[in-house]
């Protein structure tokens, strides 16, 4: 929401000289993207591992919507991804924006951190949070709600904390995921959609992969000289 965009601008803009004072590393695959230097070994290395657990994240998110469909949920229903590829595009654009949001979530850690001083208790804390959040209205699936939070929780802080921003901006945007009905029915009218997601996401980490290595053969011919 614009409201949300705004609050997190105003972490940045606010907290950002902070941030890069006392956790910089946190920012340097961020700021060498904006800085236009898009084959930085580091900018790869911070997009693959962004891809790696977002798109492991959602493979959990689909893994328990699936759990709770044999245990007589009800299934979850698509409506964006189901009107066609270019509303499905249309997905892929506007969640660059949502993305950007979670600035706002970084700086929200490191407020925390700053004023609790220990990493640990502030995932701790984000922890129960989210355990409380997830108990609400679960119903018969409290226990798998309550598991899938407390994962999606301290992956997510890892990923803030250890990562940095850009890694976050692109684990965030790995939730594209949840709106797009996974099958393995290949002939199903709605799998090009979904394959359609995937091919933008496998080529991002085919060009993250290539840039991580930093000029560097991935093979040297030496194991065929020996």
């Amino acid at each position: 929401s614009t409201f949300t965009g705004g609050i997190s601008s105003l972490f940045y803009l606010a907290l950002e000289p902070y941030v890069r004072r006392q956790w910089p590393e946190t920012l340097i695959g961020w700021q060498r993207i904006l800085a236009g230097k898009w084959r930085d070994p580091v900018v790869g290395h911070s997009v693959l591992w962004g891809l790696l657990l977002g798109i492991g994240l959602q493979v959990l998110n689909a893994v328990t919507a699936l759990l709770k469909v044999r245990l007589g949920g009800a299934p979850r229903i698509y409506t964006d991804s189901l009107l066609g590829l270019s509303d499905t595009a249309r997905l892929l654009v506007e969640n660059v924006n949502k993305s950007v949001i979670v600035a706002g979530l970084l700086f929200a850690i490191f407020l925390l951190c700053v004023l609790l001083r220990r990493d640990w208790i502030v995932c701790l804390l984000l922890v129960i949070l989210s355990i409380i959040s997830s108990s609400l209205g679960s119903g018969s699936f409290l226990s798998i709600n309550v598991f899938v939070a407390i994962i999606s929780t301290i992956v997510t802080f890892f990923v803030a904390r250890k990562l940095g921003l850009l890694a976050l901006f692109v684990f965030q945007y790995c939730d594209v995921l949840g709106f797009l009905p996974a099958t393995t029915n290949f002939s199903a009218w709605y799998a090009g959609y979904a394959m359609f997601v995937l091919g933008v996401l496998l080529a991002l980490a085919i060009y993250a992969f290539y840039t991580s290595l930093g000029g560097q053969k991935l093979f040297t011919g030496k194991l065929l000289e020996e």
